[in-house]
């Protein structure tokens, strides 16, 4: 059992579907510990028996936020029946995903609010979430299905396209979307495959 399947009591869901109604209301931010027990009608000290810190709900939100992240890529991919289709789809869930993610909890990127430990557990939990799928995606590939050692490769793609997605933060998400789908079909088929695609398209549009 990971992180994300772990078992929470009916009173420790309560809390969480309340935080998150007050952590979009008024943005990560500006939330108290205060405001979270006013939404539940208890006092503060009865909050903290259950979490100790506004950082530690939070943490407990966004673990209920990428259950429901997991289970909307999965979903996403199932319905696609290509190596290409899967990653296109995985892609266009992943970045809305993403970006109302951020929207609703109002985190900015030039200015995230999380201590070094909360910023270090969200990678984790993400990129296995998008490592486990990348190496299902790979599995269902006839050609590529059968190689050794698929978690290591699904691993190093992953942090491929965090890099891609860190380094354009100013980039549309239909740019992101373009550039890494075309770096998914470069790690399966090779750079001289998609570059004759992607060339062949231009005359087509000529």
């Amino acid at each position: 059992m990971d992180a994300n399947d772990k078992i929470i009591s009916s009173r420790e869901q309560e809390i969480i579907d309340a935080a998150q109604k007050v952590f979009v209301e008024y943005g990560y931010k500006k939330v108290t510990m205060d405001d979270v027990a006013a939404k539940l009608n208890i006092t503060r000290s009865a909050l903290y028996y259950y979490y100790k810190s506004k950082d530690e709900l939070f943490v407990a939100v966004s673990e209920y936020e990428f259950r429901w992240y997991e289970v909307e890529l999965k979903k996403a991919v199932a319905l696609a029946k290509t190596t290409d289709e899967r990653f296109t789809a995985f892609c266009r869930c992943f970045l809305p995903l993403r970006k109302r993610f951020k929207d609703i909890y109002n985190l900015a990127s030039d200015d995230f609010p999380f201590p070094f430990e909360i910023h270090r557990k969200f990678k984790n939990m993400i990129s296995e979430i998008h490592e486990k799928l990348i190496a299902e995606i790979f599995r269902k590939d006839k050609k590529i299905g059968n190689i050794d050692n698929i978690e290591y490769f699904s691993s190093l793609l992953t942090g491929s396209i965090r890099g891609i997605v860190f380094s354009m933060h100013d980039a549309t998400i239909e740019q992101l979307e373009h550039y890494i789908v075309t770096l998914c079909k470069i790690f399966c088929m090779g750079l001289p495959g998609v570059a004759s695609g992607i060339k062949n398209d231009s005359d087509k549009k000529g």
